[in-house]
């Protein structure tokens, strides 16, 4: 089966010069690629391990983000960060707007909220650990002293370890069929009957249920998620037997090969093979 390399979100912005300013300038990330040279429309930008790709298609075709559909899914992309503590007292000390502060979640996440420039919400923060009942006193391991008082040393930046981008879905239980008898991700986890995670090569996506995604009138262009593939070619074979909505079939473009398909509740999936 054809390895999958990485996955981004590809969000849809107004004006791609001031959305990559809000990613470089307010939240730390660097501009990974741009094209086309002589007029770019769109871009990649990241930091640490994740990227988010950002494309202007026209006038017409403006953002869409989540909680502008409905309030139970708020967020475009849950970016895990193994110590959101420490990425919130970043972003605080550099003046980033936050839409929601530090805080643990009614869905046992501790993390906050930024809203981009164009209305997108990334979700930084990770699961709180639970805690096991403490055994019997006579089986208890020794457990190695920790000093709790900051080193001295300057702090390293932090780093953004994996993203996980957010797709609102119908039914949590056919999505996952979907995901994992079509596309061959593996269910990770899944919290009672409205969220799950889905997990393929090391790429993680979020399904949240809470009424219909609101999809009429999406044209094929509008993209949830692009992944970059290494052998496009045969992912694309595969997929052709397995009579999935294809929605922009395998072509050449400047910038690599690409082709489009559509899940049970119409959130777009871009598959690209970079030149």
């Amino acid at each position: 089966m054809a390895h999958l390399a990485s996955i981004f979100p590809f969000f849809i912005v107004t004006d791609l010069k001031t959305a990559v300013s809000f990613y470089t300038g307010q939240l730390g990330f660097e501009v990974q690629q741009m094209g086309p040279a002589d007029n770019p429309y769109w871009a990649i930008v990241g930091r640490g391990d994740i990227s988010i790709m950002l494309k202007k298609i026209t006038g017409e075709i403006q953002p869409i983000p989540n909680h502008t559909i409905h309030e139970w899914a708020p967020w475009d992309a849950y970016v895990y960060v193994p110590d959101p503590d420490e990425l919130f007292d970043e972003y605080r000390t550099n003046g980033v707007k936050l839409r929601r502060p530090l805080q643990d979640n009614s869905d046992d996440l501790r993390g906050f909220e930024v809203m981009d420039a164009d209305g997108y919400v990334l979700f930084f923060g990770r699961p709180i650990p639970r805690v096991s009942p403490t055994p019997p006193a006579a089986t208890v391991a020794p457990v190695p002293s920790v000093s709790l008082e900051k080193s001295s040393a300057q702090p390293s930046i932090p780093v953004l370890k994996k993203m996980s981008p957010q797709l609102r879905v119908t039914d949590i239980g056919q999505a996952i069929e979907f995901y994992t008898k079509k596309l061959g991700f593996s269910l990770d986890f899944r919290y009672e009957d409205f969220y799950a995670g889905i997990v393929k090569d090391g790429h993680s996506i979020h399904l949240k249920s809470g009424g219909p995604p609101g999809n009429d009138g999406k044209g094929k262009e509008d993209l949830d998620i692009t992944f970059s593939v290494d052998n496009i070619e045969r992912l694309y074979e595969e997929l052709l037997n397995k009579a999935i909505d294809i929605i922009q079939p395998l072509r050449n473009m400047p910038y690599g090969k690409e082709f489009y398909i559509a899940d049970r509740d119409g959130n777009h999936l871009a598959f690209l093979k970079e030149n």
